[in-house]
């Protein structure tokens, strides 16, 4: 397993401020949107995740020692990775160092049920085999991408019975003995992200590592405006007259916008940065106005929209 800092090309002794900024441009270099083949597209995704990844596990374990971030990987073999755990005061050196205060019915009663703890660690770390991600495709309006809008989602997903694995029970009345269970939980993600990725946070099977949930943002159809290039708003407006036209719509800020347009008219009006957000930085698309010459149209002060 690659180093999470040497993913971001980041160091150790970094703020998590230089580390974000760092983590911003890893992001746009591989995000999907930046490539056209589908090969690349496949490629770029697995990256994109894994950056991801690298700076969640980086964000939450900060005041960790840097052991933390690289030592463990899959090379390692189970008899040195057992032998860090007792070095370290794992519950496994618990166990055996109090063994000989307990009976031997006891001990073994006890070292199974931590033995099954130590089962859940090992699938992560070392099995090959990872559970499928849960990936869902999520539909939002051209108005709460642009607003950069906070969103809540509730999913299902396949855990490990907690209730299982933090005690010695005979039997388990919340899964049955099955030690896995439905489990819902609430995410929050912005709108205004393409991809998003909950490291870890996918289902759960024995013997293998634990799935990603993997969220898709995928802009609604809207009646006025049109997506164009992913990022840049298209706006279509008819006119039936060849003269100087003034023209005022409800953008997508909920603000009203007033175009002025002197004849003859340009082939396209564009507005810098009054378009979608672009992902993992702080630019905005373009917002493109055409005018299209009717004369058909009813009249003048009415725009028809496609």
């Amino acid at each position: 397993m690659k180093h999470y800092y040497d993913i971001l090309d980041a160091d150790y002794s970094d703020s998590l401020k230089t580390i974000h900024k760092k983590y911003k441009k890893k992001a746009r270099q591989w995000h999907p949107d930046m490539f056209k083949e589908s090969k690349d597209k496949v490629i770029a995704e697995e990256k994109f995740k894994e950056i991801q990844n690298a700076f969640s596990q980086i964000k939450k374990n900060k005041n960790r020692s840097p052991q933390f971030f690289g030592n463990i990987n899959s090379d390692m073999d189970f008899k040195n990775f057992t032998e860090k755990l007792i070095n370290k005061g794992s519950i496994l050196h618990t166990i055996i160092n109090n063994a000989k205060n307990i009976d031997l019915k006891d001990f073994f009663n006890t070292f199974f049920v931590h033995i099954k703890k130590f089962r859940y660690l090992y699938d992560d770390l070392f099995s090959e085999e990872k559970v499928e991600d849960l990936i869902v495709n999520i539909n939002v309006s051209l108005e709460d991408i642009y607003n950069k809008e906070d969103k809540i989602i509730e999913l299902k997903r396949i855990r490990k019975c907690e209730a299982c694995y933090n005690n010695d029970l005979k039997y388990c009345s919340i899964c049955n003995n099955k030690n896995y269970l439905e489990q819902n939980k609430s995410f929050i993600f912005n709108c205004s992200d393409k991809i998003i990725v909950f490291s870890n946070e996918g289902h759960q099977e024995h013997n293998k590592k634990t799935g990603d949930i993997i969220l898709k943002i995928q802009p609604k159809i809207h009646s006025n405006f049109k997506l164009i290039n992913n990022y840049d708003v298209y706006y279509e407006l008819f006119t039936s007259t060849l003269e100087p036209i003034t023209h005022s719509f409800i953008y997508l800020d909920k603000q009203k916008m007033e175009f002025k347009a002197d004849y003859p008219f340009r082939k396209d009006y564009i507005f810098k940065d009054k378009g979608l957000p672009i992902p993992y930085s702080d630019s905005l698309g373009k917002l493109i106005i055409k005018i299209i010459y009717n004369p058909f149209t009813y009249s003048e002060s009415h725009y028809t929209l496609n």
